[in-house]
């Protein structure tokens, strides 16, 4: 079985239904060890995990999963790989703030530029954003498309300031926040990316270097597909290897290429 936009948004509302429940429960908070990422692993993280792995199994699926939590998972002997973070956003999630959300990308190979499909649900508010290679990029099934606010003076912009922040990064960050007329950080960065692909946000910079691959796989072929862009921090062309839940990155995403220009001068400055 191809990973089809389809099958990626059967797997994305299974996992939807485990979590949900949980969702600012007492339960979902148990410890269970640190995931392949090196990230501590909760319950309700394996649980929303488990609810991919147990649907791939269903469907008889025959791929290769980079995950949060398992790592690198080989199911039968497919070629394409399926990138997987079951549930970004966990501290929202363990304390009910409703801003999560499973993130799923296909690919060929295990590279950013090799995702042909891709799905980020929204788990509290059930919102599907995806996109298929050259064919676009939709909320539910209404073209995504970003903002035109050129300015930073009118923007809202979503800025990643979990530590820790490079020494080397911490005057830009502050430059920036002094330039834009809103900021804000919700604390999922795939979903925050996608709201700039759908025009919520003007731009998302993270240059924490901290976001990893898992994260972002699916929501950057998003946002490129609706006709925004997302760039290394220096402007630069943005590809990844994605073999490994381990590798992380930095980025910027912008509605347009204006906007993306002056963020950029002003972190280089």
């Amino acid at each position: 079985m191809r990973l089809s936009v389809e099958f990626l948004r059967e797997i994305a509302s299974e996992v939807r239904r485990r979590v949900l429940p949980l969702l600012g429960a007492e339960e979902a908070w148990k410890p269970l060890g640190r995931g392949a990422g090196g990230d501590r692993t909760r319950l309700i993280d394996a649980i929303a995990e488990e609810a991919v792995f147990e649907k791939l199994r269903e469907k008889k699926a025959s791929c290769t999963v980079v995950s949060e939590e398992k790592g690198v998972v080989k199911l039968g002997g497919g070629e394409e790989y399926l990138i997987v973070d079951a549930l970004d956003g966990t501290n929202n999630a363990l304390r009910g703030l409703p801003f999560c959300c499973v993130s799923l990308a296909a690919a060929d190979k295990p590279r950013l530029s090799a995702v042909h499909s891709a799905v980020v649900q929204d788990l509290p508010h059930g919102e599907v954003y995806w996109a298929s290679r050259g064919v676009g990029a939709f909320l539910e099934d209404k073209p995504l498309t970003p903002s035109k606010i050129e300015s930073l003076r009118e923007a809202l912009v979503s800025i990643d300031l979990n530590p820790p922040i490079p020494e080397g990064r911490v005057k830009g960050i502050l430059k920036l926040l002094k330039n834009v007329r809103h900021s804000r950080h919700l604390g999922a960065n795939a979903l925050e990316i996608c709201y700039v692909a759908s025009g919520r946000l003007e731009a998302f910079v993270e240059v924490r270097g901290r976001t990893r691959i898992t994260d972002f796989a699916a929501s950057q072929l998003i946002v490129r597909e609706a006709g925004g862009l997302i760039t290394d921090e220096r402007g630069g062309s943005l590809d990844a290897p994605a073999s490994t839940p381990q590798t992380r990155i930095s980025f910027i995403a912008a509605g347009n290429r204006r906007l993306l220009n002056q963020i950029i001068t002003i972190l280089q400055g």
